[in-house]
């Protein structure tokens, strides 16, 4: 909340209410169960793809695997009854199709261009 308030530069007073965002499932294309290692196969694809037809080579970089939109491209075994419970206005304000995301297990990679900052509120790269 300090640096959402310090990001915005707001010098009157104010009144910020928060709630904690939904719980993004840590993903990584490389361990999906019964899909290993296809995140680095897609990417070898894209890769070689962007070199072939637009000369423009591309580079891979591991990268924190909790908070990304791709965790809605596949989950792991989770309890999901226990995480709802833990979910503030869970049914009500949002939910998520955990069964129906778990199902479709989608291989992804996040594709950002060369020194772009991924948020600028957190201050990562």
């Amino acid at each position: 909340m300090d640096k959402l308030l310090s990001y915005a530069d707001i010098k009157q007073p104010v009144v910020l209410i928060g709630m904690a965002p939904p719980y993004y499932p840590a993903t990584h294309s490389d361990q999906i169960e019964g899909r290993e290692g296809y995140g680095s196969k897609v990417f070898e694809f894209a890769k070689k793809l962007s070199e072939e037809k637009f000369g423009q080579a591309l580079t891979s970089e591991h990268y924190f695997t909790g908070i990304s939109d791709n965790s809605y491209t596949s989950i792991p075994d989770l309890d999901f009854d226990e995480i709802t419970a833990n979910y503030p206005m869970w049914g009500s304000a949002y939910s998520l199709d955990f069964e129906a995301i778990k199902e479709i297990s989608v291989p992804s990679i996040p594709i950002r261009t060369y020194r772009q900052r991924i948020s600028p509120v957190v201050g990562a790269r």
